[in-house]
């Protein structure tokens, strides 16, 4: 059984097994022998999520107030 991250007030900060589940840790092999490797579009959500937030940040730079 994975141990769970909990809040100040002690309630779960992700659901059972996320920490194990997710792609990186899928891909990295921690989650365990048990646990199929990540698809071609688990990766690719990851990619695709990554470049939205790089353009987001960008598009957030460019268009900042930089009068200060």
């Amino acid at each position: 059984m994975a141990s769970r991250s909990l809040s100040p007030s002690g309630r779960a900060l992700c659901p059972p097994g996320g920490e194990e589940d997710s792609v990186p840790g899928l891909y990295a092999g921690i989650a365990g022998p048990g646990h199929a490797p990540p698809g071609p579009l688990s990766i690719l959500l990851v990619l695709t999520t990554g470049a939205a937030g790089v353009m987001g940040t960008l598009a957030w730079w460019r268009n900042a107030d930089h009068d200060r």
